[in-house]
């Protein structure tokens, strides 16, 4: 796919699928500044209720979180220069993203808890203090049970926003698994296959 000078490149998908891993690859491979949407101090301060998001208990706070995530979109269309933009955030809004290209990372939720735990672990291990509350412990454990509950309800929530971007038009469905052949064929912004 052929992009234009002033074409971004919109990489989403469920948390945890990979989005951030392709986004960064894509980046250094086209040379394109990365834009993270989960790097946004609002959007930061906002995760601390994240758990407790959600349409049916909290209507209001949903409503705010969804306007959030909308403008992190709205903005990010807005640089000035072409960009990688990653981020779940871009399932809000997804007209928003039309005429550009659009990349869902795709990923099956198996894999997705996988990765999420052994995230968590290394995170964990990096830093005990900080990441205490998210330590999954050992595989089998409660916590990793509990951890892994958690990350299926996040993809559970984000899997009607996901199948409405699938079936978008132009929508580039890149699975995790194919990473490292998919990448090497991203030549000056231009997909070659």
């Amino acid at each position: 796919m052929q992009i234009s000078a002033d074409q971004h490149i919109f990489v989403t998908g469920a948390c945890g699928a990979g989005k951030s891993t392709l986004a960064r690859a894509l980046s250094r491979q086209l040379q394109f500044p990365l834009h993270r949407l989960d790097d946004d101090p609002d959007f930061r301060q906002m995760l601390q209720y994240e758990p407790d998001l959600n349409r049916f208990t909290d209507p209001q706070r949903y409503a705010h979180w969804q306007a959030l995530r909308r403008h992190l979109v709205e903005e990010a269309v807005r640089l000035p220069q072409p960009h990688i933009i990653e981020g779940a955030q871009i399932l809000a809004a997804p007209e928003l993203t039309t005429g550009h290209r659009r990349i869902l990372v795709d990923t099956p939720l198996h894999q997705i808890i996988r990765q999420s735990l052994a995230r968590d672990r290394a995170h964990y291990a990096g830093n005990p203090a900080r990441y205490a509350d998210r330590n999954p412990g050992a595989p089998g454990s409660a916590a990793a049970r509990q951890r892994a509950i958690r990350v299926r309800q996040l993809y559970e929530g984000l899997r009607p926003e996901i199948a409405a971007f699938r079936r978008l038009p132009g929508v580039e469905i890149v699975p995790s698994r194919a990473f490292k052949t998919w990448l090497p064929r991203q030549v000056n912004g231009r997909s070659m296959g």
